[in-house]
């Protein structure tokens, strides 16, 4: 019988899978595409920008500050902020009065430029403020403030989300205690955040006058000691502020700015409080900037307060609006760059009654009393505290636009910097300021307004 030979095995094709093999090899390569894909959005995606809290400390003189050599251990939290921060020891602001500064500071302009002289100018809406650039760029905009002279009815709101001056329902601001509560409204602004990129304001008014006592910070029982108190009582929330922005885990993510609007005067030059002179003591302030991953450092060369909204904008790769005259701070790797001293302009027209205006220049300082054409030099190597004018010669050759006018002109009222015809003198141009500003007609028809009632003297 014819045995036929069992069939041979079938042998697997060298290029033949099992089907199982399949499945787990195309489920490898989906997900290892997945997580291709995700880490090449990762690194497509944008950095999440840097936050802004920004701090405005009404009335604080330079050297009433720790870090800038004051004795009195007055500035605790500031003074270890400065040790993480650029600190600028020539700083000034444009104004010795808090509306001219702090519009200054937001749309990085000088007094003649954005227009505000008196109390109840509003900053108009064609002015662009650092807020409204913020916020068009993705920002959360929010500010807190305790003066009833920067509330939004004056233009100071433009740009924010949010602008809380709750403060004042604690009562007037020159009789109230109000940086607790400024700086619990702050903790809230930065718990509403929550992972947006936040531009947060904070501005702290109480050592501005009437310096109360307070207990915890005493200093002694004259006028200076309750300032320094009311310093060191500011200073003490404005820690409570930053502990929250580290416990918060933003620290690390936020620029922190703080910056006075102006000083105070105790008799240096005769006189008090501020907005009457251009003297160092009201402004010169002081200016700490910390910036992420930027070394501690000292910047001894002059600057502005209209230089910090554009160094900010540079700071976060924003483009500068053309409409902002500050020069920013030159930025390498890991500091700022000390570049040449700039020109700071100087204005104060405070009640409507007082009229200076000045230059500041690398060693020296020109001021020009326009009520009474009086015209004084400081050199401030020599003479820091500014006690003695000396010659106005060298001044001419580097400033021609600032040389007095010639014979048979006149300065006049709010426009002291341009030129009106001279007049004899007469009631017109007289000590009152209604009169004074009624003899110039450039002043009276651009910026007069009916019904203007005269500032109180209180007001700042």
């Amino acid at each position: 019988m014819l045995q036929r030979n069992p069939p041979e095995a079938v042998r697997p094709s060298p290029w033949s899978t099992p089907p199982r093999l399949i499945v787990a090899v195309a489920v490898a390569l989906t997900l290892l595409a997945g997580c291709r894909s995700t880490t090449t959005e990762a690194e497509d995606e944008d950095p999440q920008p840097m936050n802004v809290l920004f701090i405005i400390i009404d009335t604080l003189r330079t050297d009433h500050v720790g870090s800038y050599g004051y004795e009195r251990d007055t500035t605790p939290n500031l003074d270890l902020l400065e040790l993480e921060s650029a600190r600028f020891e020539r700083a000034y602001s444009h104004s010795p009065w808090t509306m001219p500064s702090i519009a200054s500071i937001w749309t990085s302009q000088d007094p003649k430029q954005h227009g505000l002289a008196v109390w109840r100018d509003v900053l108009g809406e064609q002015h662009v403020t650092l807020a409204e650039v913020l916020q068009e760029n993705g920002y959360r905009t929010e500010a807190v403030v305790s003066h009833d002279i920067i509330v939004a009815k004056y233009g100071f709101g433009q740009g924010f989300d949010v602008y809380d001056s709750s403060a004042l329902r604690l009562g007037k601001s020159l009789q109230i205690k109000s940086s607790e509560h400024v700086t619990d409204c702050g903790i809230e602004a930065l718990d509403r955040a929550g992972d947006e990129p936040f531009f947060l304001a904070m501005h702290y008014f109480d050592p501005h006058k009437r310096y109360l006592q307070h207990e915890e910070f005493r200093f002694g029982r004259f006028k200076m000691d309750r300032y320094d108190a009311e310093i060191a009582y500011t200073d003490h929330h404005i820690g409570r502020l930053l502990d929250h922005l580290t416990l918060a885990g933003k620290a690390d993510d936020t620029i922190v700015v703080v910056i006075a609007d102006h000083g105070e005067e105790f008799k240096d030059h005769g006189g008090r409080l501020h907005g009457w002179k251009l003297y160092d003591e009201v402004v010169w302030i002081p200016l700490l900037i910390k910036v992420p991953g930027f070394e501690p450092q000292l910047v001894d060369t002059v600057v502005t307060e209209s230089d910090v909204a554009p160094t900010l904008l540079q700071l976060l790769d924003i483009p500068i609006p053309p409409s902002f005259h500050g020069q920013p701070f030159a930025v390498e790797e890991d500091h700022f760059v000390v570049r040449d001293d700039r020109t700071v302009y100087l204005e104060t027209y405070f009640m409507g009654e007082v009229c200076k205006r000045g230059v500041l220049h690398d060693d020296h300082k020109l001021i020009h009393d326009c009520n009474n054409d009086h015209w004084s030099m400081f050199d401030m190597v020599r003479d820091p505290g500014g006690s003695r004018t000396c010659s106005t010669t060298p001044i001419w050759a580097r400033w021609p636009s600032t040389r007095p006018p010639r014979p048979g002109t006149r300065r006049c009222g709010r426009c002291c910097w341009r030129t009106t015809p001279w007049t004899p003198p007469s009631p017109a141009c007289g000590s009152s300021p209604r009169r004074r500003r009624s003899a110039c007609a450039a002043w009276a028809t651009s910026t007069e307004r009916p019904g203007r009632r005269r500032p109180r003297a209180d007001q700042r």
